[in-house]
């Protein structure tokens, strides 16, 4: 004769899977999939004092250079030492290998999900769904545009870390009249830029680029301010 159904308790019920092992294991993927391992913080706090120190590093180094009260011995001893220390932390690698990390540890907040939110935001759109909008992103560590279909992104930058990137300066990019850009993005560039004059020639030279009416986007840290 069958027991009462009243008998049952969870407890049982527990106490068998777990002479199964079913208990066990439903357990632990349970935990798998609830648990994601998160960036060590460690490494974390590491890239951001690499980029801080080569942003520091950066500026000294403008800094001296542009001083005409140095001699040129004194100029060239420290530009020397302050290139040695660039290059002692990683140099131009070191800094893009650590920003391309943190882009992929906070991924859903790069800075091309974040353009592509505002363009939507304020309907910034092709004239017609045959053209495309033209956008530059002036130091890209990936072409993060290309898989949007209504845009024709030229990344650029001075390292490039990926064949979608192309090498250039662009301080000497230019483009030919009547074919300059509905957007243009310079994220954290400025702030590479030690010199104030230099970032102000930066500022100017995005309005050679950039379509009359166009879009100019510089997310940045607040140090460029």
């Amino acid at each position: 004769m069958a027991a009462p159904i009243s008998n049952f308790s969870p407890q049982t019920g527990e106490a068998c899977h777990r002479k199964t092992g079913s208990f066990k294991a439903a357990t632990k993927d349970h935990k798998k999939k609830k648990k994601q391992k998160p960036k060590p913080i460690t490494e974390v706090r590491v890239d951001r004092s690499v980029i801080s120190k080569l942003h520091v590093l950066n500026k000294e180094l403008d800094a001296v250079r542009s001083d005409q009260s140095l001699s040129r011995g004194t100029k060239q001893a420290r530009v020397s030492q302050l290139e040695t220390e660039i290059q002692k932390i990683g140099g131009l690698d070191a800094y893009q290998a650590a920003s391309k990390r943190g882009a992929c540890c906070h991924g859903n907040t790069t800075t091309s999900n974040w353009v592509i939110k505002q363009l939507k935001k304020f309907k910034v759109k092709p004239a017609t769904e045959e053209t495309r909008l033209r956008l530059l992103d002036v130091g890209a560590l990936d072409n993060h545009y290309q898989r949007n279909s209504w845009l024709d992104c030229t990344a650029i930058d001075l390292n490039p870390q990926t064949g979608s990137v192309i090498k250039a300066d662009f301080f000497d990019f230019q483009v030919v009249e009547g074919c300059e850009y509905d957007i243009v993005v310079l994220s954290l560039v400025i702030n590479f830029v030690g010199d104030p004059k230099k970032r102000g020639d930066m500022l100017r030279h995005c309005c050679q680029v950039t379509k009359e009416n166009g879009h100019l986007f510089i997310p940045d840290t607040q140090a460029v301010l």
